[in-house]
């Protein structure tokens, strides 16, 4: 009964909003809208990125470290955007890994002056280009040998993204649920991850045989 109560009072509530934007002229927030009434936590996405700037989903961050493995992935809550969750998650991540980590690189998403400062406090090296115009201090920044090298690992977490959505099941969530999503995220993530140990793995062995072959 609790469920078709909740069908009842959202349809109710669609059509609703529906009436006040098309009968009243009325701009509706995004804070009111409801995108699914099947899953009422999914949010519009505005990624500005063609072939696909809008987008209806939930932002998930993701990191990965210097060998493929990815060390955090969070459902983010509605209106969270990179960068305002960053510098707490690489504190934690730098505590987790006793400050062994030198060298970070970041998209333009998580740009911000204050991000740029705060990370650089507790990472050696920030790489983390400015998003707009930058100044001759940015410029000689971004300009810098080691800022081009790090610069240079960033496609890793991209084809980890592209593979944690075609590899993994993370392109549609078949769970149900803000719990749901986040169990299939988690199980993407792991699947992701032994994958990549699964390559390291087959690497070393190769090695071996092309070491025995050698010797024998």
């Amino acid at each position: 009964m609790s469920e078709i109560f909740y069908f009842i009072t959202a349809t109710q509530n669609m059509c609703e909003l529906a009436g006040r934007r098309v009968f009243e002229n009325e701009k509706i927030p995004n804070s009111e809208k409801i995108f699914s009434l099947f899953e009422p936590f999914t949010e519009l996405i505005n990624r500005g990125k063609m072939p696909f700037p809008i987008e209806f989903g939930h932002r998930v961050l993701v990191i990965q470290d210097g060998g493929g493995f990815i060390v955090h992935a969070e459902v983010m809550g509605i209106g969270v955007t990179d960068e305002k969750v960053i510098v707490d998650t690489m504190k934690k991540l730098q505590d987790r890994f006793n400050n062994r980590i030198r060298i970070t690189s970041f998209d333009k998403g998580f740009w911000t002056p204050n991000n740029l400062k705060e990370l650089s406090e507790v990472i050696p090296l920030v790489c983390l280009p400015k998003k707009g115009k930058r100044s001759k201090v940015d410029q000689e920044r971004e300009g810098s040998k080691e800022f081009g090298k790090a610069r240079k690992w960033h496609p890793g977490i991209e084809s980890a993204i592209n593979a944690l959505g075609s590899g993994n099941g993370l392109i549609v969530c078949r769970d149900k649920g803000e719990e749901g999503y986040e169990r299939y995220v988690a199980l993407a993530v792991l699947g992701r991850n032994l994958q990549t140990l699964g390559t390291i793995l087959q690497k070393k062995e190769l090695k071996r045989i092309r070491r025995q072959s050698k010797a024998a």
